[in-house]
């Protein structure tokens, strides 16, 4: 008998002005860690409403939960998310948890209307999920 297969859901939703205005056509890579790994697997693009489709994730048995161990009870997947008019965004380390959705906001910069910048600055912003904030 085969080992049961467990997943976990991710939703994208990416926004402006403090999650007041949906970033539509955006795209979304979602990176999964396998063995410390970062490796595609899939690319999105979000709709109207800002959001990207349900995305299912591999994830671990929830039962690794209920004991201490090295084994980390959810999967790891990081999330790089590019606009044009906005700077890009890398969420790293993000949990995903079998059985469970992950709804990841991702509030978008733009770029300043000027003549010096680009549509698609080089410059990202970069947020650790794993780590607590540095207020």
């Amino acid at each position: 008998m085969a080992d049961p297969v467990y997943s976990g859901t991710l939703i994208v939703q990416i926004s402006s002005a403090f999650a007041a205005v949906p970033v539509e056509g955006a795209t979304v890579a979602v990176r999964i860690i396998e063995n410390g790994v970062p490796a595609i697997f899939s690319v999105m693009t979000t709709g109207e409403s800002g959001k990207t489709p349900p995305l299912e994730i591999p994830a671990p048995d929830p039962a690794l939960s209920l004991s201490p161990g090295s084994v980390k009870p959810y999967s790891v997947v990081n999330i790089e998310a590019a606009a044009d008019g906005y700077y890009g965004y890398a969420a790293v380390n993000v949990p995903i948890f079998a059985g469970q959705v992950a709804l990841q906001r991702i509030n978008m910069i733009p770029v300043p209307d000027s003549d010096g910048f680009s549509t698609r600055p080089e410059t990202n912003v970069i947020v650790n999920e794993s780590e607590a904030p540095n207020l």
